[in-house]
């Protein structure tokens, strides 16, 4: 029988999925960012693991300040209550932190109050990850830790970048060169559309010219009768 305070220990393939899918979503965030893929570091998925079991028996919510070869960790926690025997994704975890995005201005580069979720997830020096999850019967939590960590002071600039499509030319490296590309296909659009209105314009006025010449041939070669049949007539 499970004591009180006991954290449930995820099956295997259960812990598995989450950390895939975490790990899958949060590439798919950093691509978004302009930034490189992470991978998993099974060094890492012990030390969040064995924290989250400690969060999720003792009923705690608070950062480990954990180490790796003797650097701070970046570390992102998510928590899920419930009435009732909680579950988790992976999915959900890594969406709530990036929805903090919506917080981040990306004019004013550095750290935030409620946007170091994101930050820390799209941290560009960030390479390796490391994620584990574990549930009581009402809550479940997940723990994902990141090396080299994210969110140093005077950094932000150069590690958290824009959306592609929402880039201006204010930045360095893969900000300029994305929005040179924008920026070159946006003007051939438009010399396009140009050009395609002056062809339109140009077959217009060639159709009327040749209507009123012809027009007025045919007004010609009327008079030019009737001359003649007056001649006739005479």
């Amino acid at each position: 029988m499970k004591k009180k305070n006991e954290a449930i220990i995820l099956a295997s393939t259960d812990l598995e999925t989450i950390r895939n899918n975490i790990l899958v979503n949060h590439n798919y965030h950093r691509k978004r960012h302009q930034v490189g893929d992470l991978t998993r570091n099974s060094e890492l998925e012990v030390i969040a693991q064995t924290y989250s079991e400690k969060l999720a028996s003792t009923d705690t919510f608070a950062h480990s300040g954990n180490t790796y070869n003797g650097n701070p960790l970046g570390e992102n926690l998510y928590k899920k209550w419930g009435s009732y025997q909680v579950s988790v994704t992976g999915t959900e975890a890594s969406n709530s932190w990036y929805e903090e995005v919506k917080d981040y201005d990306f004019n004013n580069p550095g750290f935030k109050s409620g946007t170091g979720h994101f930050t820390q997830l799209v941290w560009k020096n960030s390479k390796q990850l490391g994620c584990g999850a574990s549930c009581q019967n009402n809550a479940c939590v997940v723990t994902c830790n990141y090396y080299p960590a994210g969110n140093y002071l005077g950094q932000f600039d150069s590690n958290v970048f824009p959306l592609k499509e929402e880039q201006d030319n204010s930045g360095n490296g893969p900000t300029n060169q994305t929005f040179n590309q924008t920026g070159m296909n946006t003007g051939l659009k438009v010399f396009i559309a140009i050009l395609i209105i002056l062809v339109v314009l140009v077959i217009f006025f060639g159709i009327s010219l040749w209507l009123r010449k012809r027009k007025h041939n045919d007004v010609e070669s009327k008079v030019n009768k009737l001359n003649n049949y007056n001649r006739i007539m005479v």
